[in-house]
């Protein structure tokens, strides 16, 4: 599960969540194994 907190608002990404700003935090919760497939997609 991701959640974007984003100017002090929480977002749930969806299909139609386009752009990832600067100051976006992305929170990621994920077993291990799933952490390391999701950092390898997005680096």
């Amino acid at each position: 599960m991701v959640l974007i907190s984003r100017e002090g608002k929480f977002m749930i990404p969806s299909g139609n969540t386009v752009v990832i700003e600067g100051r976006d935090v992305l929170l990621v919760l994920a077993n291990m194994a799933d952490l390391s497939i999701f950092q390898q997609t997005v680096a």
